[in-house]
């Protein structure tokens, strides 16, 4: 939605602009966020559950540095609008992964995870 609300003549429409950030956020805090602290916390043996949930929330925080740092410098070179669709890539990839690797755990107990 923000990759579409900028038009040819490099002005926007700030309506697709705000719900396509509106989406963005919504969305990330739904899943990405909760998942490097739910899915770590679940999926490691209990022997190496800390480890194993610090691994991935620091792993989550070099990314986050990482985005910081490249974004302005990809955002020069490629531009407003091809950056946002990378962007929207990289997130269905993310989604894609987390769903395909996902372990469930609904109804199981956690402590057998060791055993597996």
């Amino acid at each position: 939605m923000a990759a579409l609300s900028i038009r040819p003549d490099g002005s926007n429409d700030m309506i697709l602009l705000f719900i396509g950030f509106t989406l963005f956020y919504f969305m990330t805090n739904l899943g990405p966020n909760a998942m490097t602290y739910l899915l770590a916390g679940e999926v490691f043996p209990t022997h190496i559950r800390g480890k194993g949930a610090g691994l991935a929330a620091s792993v989550a925080k070099v990314g986050a540095v990482l985005t910081a740092f490249l974004f302005p410098i990809l955002l020069k070179s490629m531009g407003t609008g091809p950056l946002l669709l990378l962007l929207v890539i990289a997130s269905i990839l993310g989604a894609v992964v987390t769903w395909l690797f996902a372990i469930e755990t609904t109804g199981r107990n956690l402590e057998t995870f060791d055993q597996e």
